[in-house]
């Protein structure tokens, strides 16, 4: 999963590149979306330069970083009470599984492209059912609009919230309304943020939910017999 995820942080910097360099091409790259244009320009870069000199030196890296890791949780083990750290070689395993994905997807250029292939299309859908939403409620959106916005608004994701609930849609809504991106009001922007984010993840996550815990019961009433 954490492998796929990092797939598709780039995907969504492809998706946000190509709609920023539209509004560029057109002149409407200014104010607010210049800054956020010059932000993730100079973000790629640094990302780019520190992914390709980390993973010339991945194995060294996966060690300290198990070591960090190790330490911390040894650390938080005499804080918190009936935490027990675990084992530095389960630590390894997992670092170690993740990089290893990681080289599995790059050292086979088909699996690569399918995997890029696969996350691209993802975030067409996405994109596609933001605009569809506007267009539902009456008040549409450029096509362009959509590229810049869920992309930059994404970058909630980074939160700790659970799917970025809250944090997606306050940045999306700031988007719409903060640049001139889309001219549209703060209700309007509210309400098809809203239909967007209720059909594309608070029904697939609820319904999710209701899967995961009747399995849950399940499993449970299986095990007491």
């Amino acid at each position: 999963m954490a492998a796929v995820d990092a797939v598709n942080i780039v995907s969504a910097v492809v998706f946000a590149a190509v709609g920023l360099a539209w509004l560029a091409v057109g002149g409407q790259l200014n104010g607010q979306l210049a800054g956020a244009a010059g932000a993730m320009f100079v973000a790629a870069v640094l990302v780019a330069v520190a992914g390709r000199t980390i993973w010339g030196r991945r194995r060294r890296v996966t060690g300290r970083l198990t070591d960090v890791t190790a330490r911390l949780f040894a650390w938080l083990s005499t804080v918190v009470p009936r935490f027990s750290a675990p084992e530095r070689a389960a630590l390894a395993r997992r670092v170690e599984g993740f990089v290893d994905d990681l080289e599995l997807i790059a050292a086979d250029r088909r699996t690569l492209v399918a995997v890029g292939g696969y996350s691209l299309a993802g975030w067409l859908c996405q994109l596609l059912a933001f605009w569809a939403a506007f267009g539902a409620i009456g008040e549409p959106i450029s096509v362009t609009a959509a590229l810049v916005a869920v992309p930059l608004a994404s970058a909630a994701l980074a939160l700790p919230l659970p799917g970025g609930a809250g944090g997606i849609e306050s940045a999306l809504v700031g988007v719409l309304v903060g640049t001139p991106v889309a001219s549209i009001s703060p209700p309007v922007a509210v309400a098809g943020v809203v239909l967007f984010r209720g059909v594309a993840y608070w029904l697939p996550t609820t319904l999710g939910g209701l899967v995961f815990a009747e399995s849950a019961v399940h499993w449970y009433r299986q095990s007491q017999r």
